[in-house]
């Protein structure tokens, strides 16, 4: 056995292909203009000399970096270990066998880019070679399938010094077995300082459907629709048609016999072998207890198994399917078990979903908080799980055909930039690399704060809680709507505020899902009605409040008012926001162009004088800096016209012929 270190190559233009294809199962490297079968052979049996025949042949110099293309192709074998490195961090996988891909082989399933968008395959210059969707070849010749063993590990920790040293090499691919020590005693100190047992193996759709598998209550929806289900059948059946062994539909991860990702393929394929059987007798042993508890999941499923029924009749040789899908799919398996285990799944499982087609960032927090509730019942866990799936789908009535997603636009916007603007820095844009601004402290029997600081997060929790088991009717406190219409939003939150993990977290969202949608969905609705209707006229009311600028200045006046409305509530807010409007509004007045860049800088100084007031009289700093930075004012000096002057800015905002 050897062991090498191999880069993705290619630049960040294929690096994000090969990613993908990484987390698929394949490890590859560029030379696309030689990609073929015919060389792909000569070079595995000839090694260096097929090399430079290859060249040669193509009428290419012996460039020095043919070294790695030998190495790929001929001298790495099945059983060898490879560390796969990346920024600040690295992966180490095992070779599966001896069978290398070329483009002509490879299918284009497996080949999406970081948005799931699939490569095309096309003849140029003699060779096959994938393009995007733009047309433009992506850099990428020759594969090889892996198994992972340990993922997504930091480079700089218990890192041996000469395997760090290795990884500064500025090389495809190298021979590292003079430091294999340190990778084999890497892989067994992780897994006993966690405790934990990861066996990776390549199972068949057979063999994996022999096992007991679950779907815990904290998994997503199944929601691949039809298209997807589609996509996934013909794939199948054109590597049947191929006659491709060892077809890899994609990776799974597994905690002990429960999904922790692969719910989708699992969900599905589970699908198509029900129908197998049932129409057409073939005999399954299947042990999967696939159970769902959401709606979506039910509406998806029926859909899918009505339109897997109707394509599979259609098929001349569904027997032959049935047998090539039982014995020729496979798929790569990372089963976890010991003390640690479900924590290390979710670790792989963040990722494997960090790279390749992503979930919503907002996803993989989800995943991470529903871990974080030790010793909540498996109500408990249902009840906040379905509550932020509600949110992400969220309809006006059972007869609205618009969903909104409330979260997504929380996440982005509202929550994330305004917890940063509030500190007084630029806000840019939510994504995965920005989940830890959302990940807190614990509060349990296990854990609990390590600070001093993060006493008064605790001391909030506690209070939280025994408000409402004791005091809820005894007792008042000032809430952000006026009357009773607070139901759903916890009175102790507040956006800016250290995050608990776990149930905390999620009526934490919950508050800001009901605030969100009485503010700015429900825009017919009884709650903050002079707001609304102003916010109706003047943000949605003129033309070309779609441009992107615009889009960008309303996003923020939505911002800042959420934010000062869940300060100090209702009647506050209903002095402010026409101020604020003009404020924030003045930017898209004064340029012809507003830029993303531009309002990630603008508002930290109003955010900062919101967070910072202690009363309704400290906002009065607010008007003065209205009257002193926006030249000639929209305001006169006794606040009267104030209605007419958001006409003028209307009117203003008309002109613009920009984004």
């Amino acid at each position: 056995m050897k062991y090498w270190l191999h880069r993705n190559t290619g630049g960040e233009f294929a690096a994000q292909y090969a990613q993908s294809l990484l987390s698929k199962g394949f490890l590859s490297i560029g030379w696309k203009g030689l990609s073929n079968d015919e060389n792909m052979k000569l070079i595995q049996k000839q090694g260096w000399t097929g090399v430079n025949k290859v060249l040669t042949k193509n009428g290419w110099e012996l460039e020095r970096n043919r070294y790695c293309l030998s190495r790929f192709i001929s001298e790495m074998k099945k059983g060898d270990l490879v560390v796969v490195p990346f920024p600040g961090r690295f992966s180490i996988y095992e070779i599966a066998d001896d069978i290398i891909y070329s483009n002509e082989s490879l299918d284009a399933y497996h080949f999406t880019d970081a948005n799931g968008i699939k490569a095309e395959k096309k003849a140029m210059n003699g060779y096959i070679t994938f393009v995007n969707n733009r047309g433009e070849e992506i850099d990428l010749g020759f594969y090889r399938r892996v198994i992972p063993r340990m993922l997504n590990l930091s480079r700089y920790d218990r890192i041996d010094k000469r395997l760090y040293s290795k990884m500064r090499v500025i090389m495809t691919n190298i021979e590292i077995t003079d430091v294999g020590q340190a990778v084999d005693n890497l892989l067994g100190k992780v897994q006993d300082e966690s405790d934990i047992n990861i066996t990776p193996s390549v199972l068949t759709t057979k063999e994996l459907f022999s096992n007991s598998l679950t779907i815990p209550i904290y998994q997503r929806p199944y929601v691949w629709t039809t298209e997807n289900v589609e996509q996934l059948l013909a794939d199948i059946k054109k590597s049947m048609e191929k006659g491709q062994e060892g077809y890899r539909i994609g990776s799974i991860i597994l905690h002990e016999d429960t999904i922790v990702d692969g719910q989708q393929r699992i969900s599905t394929i589970a699908i198509i072998r029900k129908v197998l059987k049932e129409s057409y007798g073939f005999a399954n042993q299947d042990k999967c207890d696939l159970k769902y508890n959401h709606t979506d999941s039910f509406r998806h499923l029926r859909e899918n198994y009505g339109f897997i029924k109707s394509w599979i009749s259609k098929l001349t040789a569904p027997n032959a399917f049935a047998e090539y899908l039982d014995k020729c799919c496979e798929y790569v398996v990372l089963r976890i078990t010991g003390k640690d285990g479900l924590s290390t799944a979710f670790k792989l499982f963040d990722s494997q979903n960090g790279r390749g087609k992503p979930l919503e960032a907002y996803n993989l927090l989800k995943a991470y908080h529903l871990r974080a509730m030790e010793g909540a019942s498996d109500e408990e866990k249902i009840k906040c799980d379905r509550q932020w799936e509600q949110a992400t789908r969220f309809s006006k009535s059972p007869r609205e055909t618009i969903t909104y997603d409330i979260l997504k636009h929380l996440f982005d916007e509202q929550l994330y930039r305004s917890r940063v603007w509030a500190r007084n820095k630029d806000a840019w844009g939510f994504s995965k690399k920005q989940i830890g601004e959302f990940k807190g402290m614990y509060i349990n029997k296990s854990n609990g704060p390590k600070y001093p600081f993060q006493n008064r997060q605790m001391l909030q929790y506690m209070t939280d809680k025994f408000y409402n088991a004791f005091l809820i009717d005894t007792m008042q406190v000032s809430s952000r709507f006026k009357g009773d219409d607070n139901a759903g939003i916890n009175p102790f939150t507040s956006i800016s505020q250290s995050i608990v993990n776990g149930k905390d977290f999620f009526e934490y969202i919950r508050t800001y899902a009901e605030i969100y949608k009485k503010m700015f969905i429900e825009l017919d609705s009884f709650q903050l009605k002079e707001f609304k209707e102003f916010y109706k006229a003047y943000c949605l009311g003129y033309e070309g409040h779609w441009r992107t600028g615009d889009n960008y200045v309303r996003e923020m006046y939505k911002s800042i008012t959420l934010y000062l409305f869940d300060k100090f509530g209702e009647d506050v807010l209903n002095r402010y926001y026409k101020i604020l409007y003009l404020l924030c509004y003045y930017l898209r007045r004064s340029n012809s162009r507003v830029f993303y860049q531009t309002v990630a800088k603008y508002p930290k100084n109003l955010f900062s004088i919101i967070s910072n007031a202690k009363s309704e009289y400290d906002l009065k700093v607010l008007d003065s800096k209205l009257q002193l930075s926006v030249s000639g004012g929209f305001v006169d000096n006794q606040g009267k016209n104030r209605f007419q002057q958001y006409e003028q800015v209307v009117e203003l905002l008309k002109g613009k012929k920009d984004e």
